[in-house]
């Protein structure tokens, strides 16, 4: 941050910068355990909540800045790293998860519980009732639901 506005760029450009830069390495994250390239598990899901969290601190002790917005684009971690570390019986309900899980969609919610393997911290496997609801994505249309964010395209 220092570098870059000792380079005289425009607050504007430094914002887009952070912005961009967090919305791609959350988005390619997120993709990678979307994937199956990253472990599905209770322990993975609080070593990414730790992570965000250092971000948040990091991002938060220049909340004068001109950053302000960039943690934004940790929500879908967030959540992502919720649906692994949370009680899996919590899974029955399509508007429960929506409104508990606000930046994924139902797709991506489907396919981290299908992913989701039980570890020491959370040794249960996803309820039975769960993967049925899941079946058809809990009663809802998902054809306009990606699986995987796009991590070029970011929304100011």
């Amino acid at each position: 941050l220092i570098m870059l506005k000792d380079a005289r760029l425009p607050n504007l450009v430094i914002r887009q910068f952070f912005n961009q830069i967090i919305h791609f390495v959350s988005g390619h994250v997120l993709n990678s355990l979307l994937s199956g390239g990253e472990p599905s598990t209770a322990s993975h899901g609080l070593h990414m909540k730790m992570s965000v969290s250092r971000l948040d601190e990091w991002l938060a002790r220049r909340e004068n800045s001109i950053i302000p917005s960039a943690g934004e684009n940790l929500n879908y971690l967030r959540d992502a790293a919720n649906v692994l570390v949370l009680d899996k019986s919590l899974f029955l309900d399509a508007d429960s998860i929506r409104s508990i899980f606000q930046h994924l969609n139902l797709v991506q919610v489907k396919r981290l519980l299908e992913l989701f393997q039980p570890d020491a911290i959370s040794p249960t496997p996803v309820p039975s009732a769960v993967k049925r609801m899941m079946e058809n994505h809990w009663g809802f249309p998902t054809h306009d639901m990606p699986l995987m964010v796009d991590t070029i395209s970011l929304r100011l």
